[in-house]
């Protein structure tokens, strides 16, 4: 075993010992800018990315591929978060990614705990 940032580890596992109150808990801040492959401002920037999400080959419109409910359903929810001067975060997080220790969390944990965002669409 080796020392690691304060962490006792083996190859696939990392262990702690913490000592604190009984309820215990962490609260981990993270940068969404940094995680985020692409950050939507404004409905220009939602258009564009609802039609290079789902757009296939053939070139739909935004009308077209808003035809689809879960697809329509996700670009409601992006745009009245924009109405309301939030920011739209879009990316991706893996298991495998051993350079991103907070990518790695929220791929196991998700955003469930997070406050002040709501997740539109996580698979």
């Amino acid at each position: 075993m080796k020392k690691r940032n304060g962490f006792v580890s083996n190859s696939s596992s990392s262990s702690f010992i913490i000592s604190g109150v009984k309820d215990c808990k962490m609260n981990i801040e993270v940068d969404l800018n940094s995680l985020s492959e692409q950050v939507i401002t404004n409905l220009d920037e939602l258009d564009q990315y609802f039609l290079e999400e789902y757009c296939d080959a053939r070139g739909d419109s935004l009308e077209k591929v808003l035809e689809e409910n879960y697809v329509k359903e996700e670009y409601n929810k992006a745009k009245e978060a924009l109405s309301n001067g939030k920011t739209i975060f879009v990316g991706q997080v893996s298991s495998e990614d051993c350079d991103n220790p907070i990518g790695i969390y929220l791929y196991m944990w998700g955003f469930k705990n997070a406050k002040g965002m709501e997740v539109i669409r996580s698979e």
